[in-house]
């Protein structure tokens, strides 16, 4: 099943985390990917935070997720007449065969069972025109959002194994090639110790004191200008047909 990284940052107490403020996920696609006037299909939307941005550009955007809570939120913050919300799994697409211009995974791939990836992989292949590209953004190795997740536990966890697993189904895809990868960082905005907390660890208050010593000890080196500031690498993996 997909998940999405989109999850942690909406707090059913508070809303006041910010995720990719300066809109770097849309501005890193559209610089390598020509997507206006493109039709283009979303794997794990999540909240649809990269969906409106994808939307702004594309002729149109079919994003889907398993989720249905989280798809009644996206379609609550966005009403873009170009878009479609749909609950689907990312390993069962029922769509026509070349409908599509580019397959986006939205750091999701990694979510996936092994075997998932590369069912995924070759039912997405099967949707896409002669010259259709299948683009996969996952997270990367470093960034103080990262550690912490690794550190502590919060948010998504330690995804070392399912982001490795990912890469090989990649790689392993039969048919296509890497045509570029591009490396990049994105900001999470918190406004304070409580706000991080809410967000990426809802059970926090069942947690040992010593642990959220622990976290707080780490925020007070990400605190910049009276908030905290953390970072996160992102890889962007662009697959043309070999």
């Amino acid at each position: 099943m997909v998940r999405h990284a989109q999850q942690y940052v909406n707090s059913p107490r508070r809303k006041a985390v910010i995720l990719d403020p300066y809109g770097q996920f849309i501005k890193e696609i559209t610089a390598h990917c020509d997507i206006s006037d493109k039709t283009i299909l979303e794997v794990g939307c999540g909240h649809g935070r990269i969906t409106r941005d994808l939307a702004r550009h594309a002729r149109r955007v079919v994003a889907i997720d398993p989720d249905e809570g989280a798809l009644q939120k996206a379609r609550t913050q966005i009403n873009a007449e170009n878009v479609v919300f749909l609950r689907c799994r990312g390993e069962l697409l029922p769509f026509p065969e070349g409908w599509f211009d580019m397959v986006v995974y939205s750091l999701s791939l990694h979510h996936l069972a092994q075997d998932a990836m590369r069912v995924s992989f070759n039912e997405a292949a099967g949707l896409l025109g002669e010259h259709g590209l299948i683009v996969v953004i996952e997270p990367g190795e470093d960034g103080t959002l990262i550690k912490a997740e690794e550190r502590f536990g919060v948010g998504d966890g330690n995804e070392t194994g399912e982001k490795d697993a990912a890469r090989r189904a990649i790689a392993d895809l039969s048919g296509w090639r890497i045509g570029k990868t591009v490396c990049f960082q994105t900001c999470f905005h918190f406004v304070d110790q409580q706000d991080f907390l809410e967000s990426l660890l809802p059970d926090y208050k069942s947690k040992s004191p010593s642990l959220i010593r622990a976290i707080g000890d780490y925020l007070a080196d990400c605190t910049e200008h009276g908030r905290i500031v953390m970072h996160a690498d992102r890889r962007m993996d662009i697959l043309l047909r070999a």
